[in-house]
């Protein structure tokens, strides 16, 4: 009996731990956010407005569930970002992008512990507008 209770145990310990691992750090979602944000910044001085906005978009998004779920996690540097982003945003309200034709590479998923275990490696990061060739 105390074997079968032992055995039980370790189970449910080794679950918890494991999920606590895989959890993602608010650190690597802030890092992805911010480069998100530098890909906006790329893409609007190369004059891709509308793709800049969308990125500053999904970043305002993924700041804003970040700081509902870790609202104790360097609160001054997220509120900064939020609203650097929302300026950003209310910029290029009727933004469009200077050539429509320009394959600009897709928005990386969001961190999360589905897509973040201890074996599985980060997402590649993404083409920035300067590495994309343009389309002759």
């Amino acid at each position: 009996m105390t074997r079968i209770l032992l055995a039980v145990s370790l189970f449910l310990c080794t679950a918890f731990v494991a999920k606590v691992i895989s959890a993602p750090l608010p650190q690597e979602q802030f890092l992805q956010v911010y480069i998100l944000i530098q890909e906006a910044e790329k893409l609007e001085s190369a004059g891709q407005k509308a793709s800049a906005r969308t990125r500053y978009q999904v970043a305002q998004e993924r700041l804003e569930k970040l700081n509902k779920n870790y609202p104790e996690w360097e609160p001054t540097i997220v509120k900064y970002r939020l609203r650097y982003s929302k300026e950003k945003l209310e910029g290029l309200k009727d933004a469009v992008d200077a050539d429509p034709k320009q394959v600009i590479p897709p928005i990386p998923p969001e961190i999360t512990a589905e897509t973040t275990t201890p074996d599985a490696p980060l997402p590649p990061p993404v083409a920035t507008p300067a590495s994309v060739p343009a389309n002759p």
